[in-house]
């Protein structure tokens, strides 16, 4: 595909290249079969080596070694992390369709936002089923220092609390562009305090609330200017009251503190592998460290909470440690790391080497 979004197929069985509108619309053809046998012509030969080069920077799927300075993103990293297990297992009978949100409690249980199965599932740090109850259709979650499991449930444009064991306790929004209002919002946060903060994700902003759903306040807008957002997908709180939103369709991650005043904003080097591609979920650890589902390199990546680069790991499949769509990310007390791999249905738990 080109600049202009014309489509290029290379039509083995015919020895040739067409070229397509947009719309599928037949522009031009060239190319026969070439007299070596085995061989095709250089103008050929080299169109092809464009187009297969086109499609990995698009798509991502055959990178090359990543390089920063002379230096892999191996070598940079300053920690790394170990898989510990997946769930659901068979025996649990707790399977996920789509899962988007996870998060975790203080006491270490796990809360998953089961996207298409309309429901939140709560599991002990081993996978075992706790609990589980409806919802429309979750996507972000996040639980309080009281207990208490809020759910940003995209489908019908609202924020639903419940306390630990799924017992409804209430809720606010409708769709729409207002105050209070929300079109898709896909992420929640509560900080210390109480307050609320709602990635708004089609209005391209972020409201704040207090714990009873009161409106405070509001920022962004559709940009890509400090403080402007582009769909964002995850937000997260850390204990100074910090915010952390995955700037989505921005391809990157904005700090700003709890009024929405901006702090700071990162997205790694092109040539390498801490790009940030669809940044989705977000988590904060006691110590502040952010870690990003980034949903288009397959991964899981680990920064300080000024943007510097710790570690990565992940790539595309459905192995130990793989992800397909990885949407959703939380950490523990203990700091093991639960991920919400999407396309995979499953959760993959994984604990820091120390």
């Amino acid at each position: 595909m080109d600049s202009k979004g014309n489509v290029y197929v290379a039509d083995r069985d015919s020895h040739r290249i067409q070229k397509f509108t947009p719309h599928g619309v037949l522009i031009t053809k060239w190319g026969k079969e070439a007299i070596m046998k085995g061989k095709i012509p250089t103008r050929l030969a080299a169109l092809l080596a464009a187009l297969v080069v086109c499609f990995c920077v698009l798509y991502s799927g055959c990178r090359r070694s990543p390089k920063e300075g002379g230096k892999t993103a191996a070598e940079h990293a300053t920690e790394s992390y170990s898989f510990v297990k997946a769930w659901p297992e068979a025996a649990t009978g707790a399977a996920f369709y789509l899962p988007h949100g996870v998060a975790a409690d203080s006491s270490g249980n796990i809360y998953v936002a089961d996207t298409w199965n309309h429901r939140i599932q709560k599991f002990d740090s081993s996978g075992k089923l706790l609990a589980t109850w409806g919802a429309s259709n979750p996507c972000g979650i996040a639980v309080d220092s009281r207990g208490n499991v809020w759910v940003a449930d995209t489908g019908i444009h609202t924020i639903q609390k419940f306390d630990l064991s799924g017992r409804f306790l209430t809720k606010w929004g409708s769709e729409g562009s207002g105050n209070g209002q929300f079109s898709y919002p896909e992420g929640v946060a509560v900080d210390s305090q109480g307050s609320v903060f709602v990635a708004d994700t089609r209005n391209n902003r972020i409201q704040k609330f207090d714990s009873f759903g009161r409106f405070l306040t509001k920022w962004g807008s559709k940009g890509s200017g400090n403080g402007q957002l582009s769909e964002p997908q995850g937000i997260a709180v850390d204990s100074r009251g910090n915010v952390f939103v995955a700037d989505t369709g921005n391809h990157r991650i904005q700090k700003l503190d709890s009024s929405g005043k901006f702090l700071t904003k990162w997205r790694s080097l092109r040539s390498s592998r801490e790009q940030l591609e669809f940044p989705c979920g977000i988590a904060v650890d006691s110590r502040g460290s952010v870690f990003v589902a980034d949903k288009r390199n397959w991964g899981i990546q680990k920064f300080d909470s000024s943007g510097r680069f710790l570690t990565r790991w992940g790539s595309w499949g459905s192995g130990h440690g793989q992800f397909k769509t990885s949407f959703g990310v939380a950490v523990d007390s203990s700091g093991n790391v639960y991920v919400a791999d999407t396309d995979n249905d499953r959760i993959q738990k994984f604990r820091p080497r120390r």
